[in-house]
């Protein structure tokens, strides 16, 4: 049986995932399906708002809308796809919609009824911008040596780790672009790219949420500080999912 609980890692492949559309998503007649399918409440699991995450692609702040349960409940879902798929990656992956995120959206569809809609908001987002004094990053296409951490990285990708309360960025030979999908994850807002810069680079950053777990201000001074950037606060337009229905479902 395929779990969808377990102990969540917080993992990015360099992947443009802000910027995919939601409207590809892939047709309830086309989407792969689980059988059979058991789901029950439990102290541990994901909720459905985490589910809709991981199988739509979006963050948590591009979720709208429904009960305040579809936030809180959780749920333990055991299921063994038809075709008998390989353990799915963990629900903080942000790589694009594979058939396990398909899948989730199947059972989120048939067993929590779940009805969305897309539409696109004014929602406060950050722009990324050089510091001044320049950029602080090296050049993965001119300084061939691999920094202290990143030996175990491929080219082209990068990760977010969580240790002992501090929190930490790693990534090799991305551009710019993929660096703010990056860091929308930890600020919790939508990150353009507008430094200009667009070579691949290296990033190694780490920082210390600031009281009660919220990142932005000790993380935005880690930026300046480590990677000669700067997050810049504006307003901007943001593709969200509405949930227009959702229903608890038949324990089993």
């Amino acid at each position: 049986m395929r779990h969808l609980t377990g102990k969540v890692v917080l993992v990015v492949l360099a992947m443009s995932l802000a910027l995919m559309p939601l409207a590809s998503q892939t047709s309830p007649e086309q989407k792969p399906s689980f059988e059979p399918v058991t789901i029950k409440r439990a102290a541990y699991g994901q909720s459905v708002k985490k589910l809709i995450g991981y199988g739509y692609q979006v963050h948590d702040f591009q979720i709208v809308g429904g009960p305040d349960w579809a936030g809180t409940d959780l749920w333990d879902i055991q299921s063994k796809t038809v075709e008998g798929n390989a353990p799915p990656p963990p629900i903080a992956d942000l790589t694009p919609p594979g058939p396990f995120a398909l899948m989730v959206q199947s059972i989120l569809q048939e067993h929590f009824q779940l009805k969305i809609h897309r539409e696109v908001r004014e929602l406060p987002v950050y722009e990324l911008v050089v510091a001044q004094g320049g950029p602080k990053l090296a050049d993965d296409q001119i300084d061939t040596r691999v920094p202290d951490g990143l030996y175990d990285l491929k080219r082209g990708t990068g990760r977010i780790w969580n240790s002992r309360g501090a929190m930490g960025v790693e990534a090799r030979a991305i551009p710019m672009d993929w660096l703010a999908n990056i860091l929308t994850h930890p600020t919790g807002r939508t990150v353009i790219d507008k430094t200009g810069l667009h070579g691949l680079y290296d990033v190694d950053m780490e920082w210390m949420p600031d009281a009660q777990g919220a990142p932005a201000t000790s993380l935005i001074r880690a930026i300046e500080e480590q990677l000669g950037l700067r997050l810049e606060s504006t307003t901007g337009p943001v593709e969200v999912i509405v949930i227009d229905h959702v229903e608890r479902p038949s324990e089993n």
